[in-house]
């Protein structure tokens, strides 16, 4: 066995072990590395310049933004790692007074061996509330820099320098306390986090207020192609408590808007052109008021670019003029499917919901005249009674064509059929069934038939959508007038046939219309009511006396069926108004004016009544009687139960013309004798005057 002494002999040599080898050379490579670092700290501190790096870094700046570039101070720092700390950047803007780029101090942390080769390669950005001001164009549009071409600038030492390439990526991007304004609009206290990729990516979130607009949470936007004209910019974030009406009078909106919006927001933006959008808003406290529209309430709006979209009002009031009513709980939405290009061209088919009811709608709002189209469809409309601004009872149906609707001016085309359309009154129904068109702005019903309580009647009118006003035509021949007084006054006292004709305009509004008309019932009765026996009130004593001194029953006077009733009348105020109202009896007939009202039948009249030659000579007790005129201080009470008042005075001489006149003054003598007889006649004075009669 060889020993180490004996192979020194013999002159071999031992080869090291692997482990020895190994340690050898990592302290190899250490050295090496000492001395790398040594030398590249010498020559970075001999090479590297702060001034020389200043240059290129406001010359690319410049180039790239196209505008004029000031920096205060760049300093170099190496250790723990390179980095550059610029004090005073400035960029140029439309004015000294604002720049379009303001900051203070900014921190570059940057690669270490990439600047050997003249390339600044940065790890980390943090800016100190740093101040960005963008501009619009009179259409709104976004100035962004570096979208025009560069002004000359053949003087300027920016022109002179020379252009080099940079390599810039960050691994951090960090913003605290920034602020942006573009335009009207300001975003204060940004806070933004993220990071710039080789390839031309970015990511970044952020959170900022929107200066006593709302506030933006939760943001996030990613860029590809970033410094080239190709950008693309996908973002989305959360809006909070978002003032609408700072946002009126930031858009400069002629409606007057209040309210507070939360919600969700994506946007895609590729080469400046906007290709994705989704919304998701909700508005509470919502006011909303233009031109005689109010909305109030809350409202929700779900929307996406290219795909559906939806808009619901139904925890919202709605008034619009005389026309419209919604409250608040009615389900009122709107959706449909939205086109690829943010514009009014976006909006196409659209679904409108009113309670049960669906309305299908083709709108064409860009074209050179606005317009709807509206496909057929049946309309349940107990449901829109609630869309009143007045009480209303309504049921049936209306089944629509197809209709074209012109916005710009308002202008209709179309037909609709009433089937079984119901109107609800205080005491019955009406019932509507026939044809109506559209034309301009005016609804036309043309031979419309009623029906109430089994009669019916026809009518032709007209209604503007635009000034809410009405003109009625209608007639009615053969009628029973006791149907029609029980659906709208709740009795049937009142019979007969009636014929009538009326002419009505206005609001359709029963204190609202206005309009003339005449009416004629015949063979009619008012049950429970006799003229006669309310006009002769107290002197109905008189006559019963005659009866029984000559035996004679004059109860057949006291008829309650009249012969006929006409009048002329205006419609005002929800009255008739009537000058020549006659009302005939058998032995009497009544010649009356005043007015009538529709809503609870209330009466006011005044007048006179003419009884009958017959009727005259029996209550005078001759055989040859006279026509004799008997005025009415007043017919009140309703129609169905009139009360007639009489003058006390007209009484009381009417009394004298039947005790003071005649056979049946001489036959009080002959029974009573001549202070009997006068003493009957001062006692039936004294009854019908209400005073004293001296004689």
């Amino acid at each position: 066995m060889a020993t180490p002494t004996s192979a020194r002999r013999t002159g071999t040599r031992q080869r090291p072990s692997y482990e020895g080898r190994a340690v050898r050379r990592l302290l190899i490579i250490a050295v090496l590395l000492v001395v790398a670092i040594l030398v590249g700290v010498a020559v970075a501190l001999s090479v590297v310049d702060a001034d020389r790096l200043r240059e290129p870094i406001v010359s690319r700046i410049s180039e790239r933004l196209q505008r004029t570039v000031e920096l205060r101070e760049l300093e170099l720092i190496l250790f723990p790692l390179p980095a550059l700390r610029l004090s005073g950047l400035r960029v140029e803007g439309s004015t000294p007074e604002a720049p379009l780029l303001e900051v203070n101090e900014a921190r570059l942390r940057m690669a270490f061996l990439p600047l050997f080769l003249g390339r600044v390669v940065l790890r980390a950005v943090e800016l100190d509330a740093p101040r960005v001001r963008l501009e619009l164009d009179a259409q709104g549009r976004l100035q962004l820099p570096g979208s025009t071409e560069p002004a000359e600038r053949a003087s300027s030492p920016v022109a002179d320098a020379p252009a080099r390439e940079m390599t810039l990526a960050v691994d951090t991007v960090r913003i605290v306390d920034g602020a942006l304004e573009v335009g009207p609009w300001r975003v204060e206290k940004l806070e933004l986090q993220g990071r710039l990729r080789l390839d031309r990516s970015a990511e970044f979130t952020f959170e900022a207020d929107l200066s006593e607009l709302g506030r933006l949470r939760e943001g996030r936007v990613d860029l590809r192609g970033v410094g080239t004209d190709a950008l693309s910019i996908a973002a989305r974030g959360k809006l909070e408590a978002v003032d609408l009406a700072e946002l009126g009078q930031r858009l400069a909106l002629e409606a007057e808007l209040a309210g507070r919006v939360d919600g969700t927001f994506e946007v895609g933006v590729e080469a400046g052109t906007l290709r994705t959008a989704r919304l998701d808003f909700r508005a509470r406290q919502l006011a909303l008021a233009s031109n005689g529209f109010e909305l109030a309430g809350e409202a929700e709006l779900a929307a996406v670019l290219g795909g559906a979209w939806k808009l619901d009002l139904t925890r919202s009031r709605i008034d619009w003029g005389e026309a419209l009513r919604k409250p608040a709980g009615l389900v009122a939405s709107f959706s449909g499917e939205l086109g690829s290009t943010a514009s009014l061209a976006a909006l196409r088919d659209v679904l409108v919901r009113i309670g049960p009811n669906r309305l299908e709608l083709e709108l064409a709002l860009d074209a050179a005249t606005p317009h709807v189209r509206i496909r057929p469809v049946t309309l349940e409309l107990e449901p829109l009674m609630q869309l009143s601004r007045e009480p209303l009872d309504l049921g049936g149906r209306i089944e629509l064509g197809a209709w074209e609707v012109e916005l710009e001016p308002l202008a209709l085309a179309g037909d609709a059929k009433l089937d079984g359309v119901t109107l609800g009154l205080q005491h019955g129904s009406v019932t509507l069934e026939g044809l109506l068109r559209a034309q301009g702005t005016r609804l036309y019903a043309d031979d419309v038939r009623i029906l109430a309580a089994g009669e019916s009647a026809t009518l032709s009118g007209s209604y503007d959508l635009v000034s809410g006003l009405a003109r009625l035509d209608g007639g009615v021949s053969g009628v029973q007038v006791e149907a029609l007084a029980k659906s709208f006054f709740g009795s049937s006292e009142l019979a007969g046939l009636l014929e009538g004709r009326v002419s009505l305009r206005g609001p359709l509004s029963l204190v609202a219309l206005e309009g003339e008309g005449q009416l004629e019932i015949t063979d009619g009765r008012i049950r429970g009511f006799s003229l006669l026996q309310q006009i002769l009130g107290g002197l109905a004593a008189l006559p019963v006396l005659l009866a029984q001194l000559k035996g004679r029953d004059l109860s057949r006077y006291e008829e309650e069926e009249f012969q006929r009733l006409a009048a002329d009348f205006r419609l005002k105020d929800g009255k008739l108004y009537m000058d020549n109202l006659t009302l005939e009896y058998r032995h009497a007939r009544a010649q009356l004016h005043g007015t009538v009202s529709l809503t609870d039948g209330a009466l006011a009249l005044s007048g006179q009544v003419v009884i009958t030659r017959e009727l005259d000579a029996e209550l005078a007790d001759r055989k040859r009687g006279r026509e004799q005129v008997i005025p009415i201080a007043g017919i009140k009470g309703t129609v169905t139960r009139p009360r007639v008042q009489l003058d006390r005075a007209a009484l009381a001489s009417l009394a004298s013309v039947y005790t003071g006149q005649g056979k049946f003054f001489e036959k009080l003598e002959e029974k009573l004798g001549k202070e009997g007889a006068e003493a009957v006649g001062g006692w039936l004075d004294q009854i019908l005057r209400g005073r004293k009669q001296e004689r």
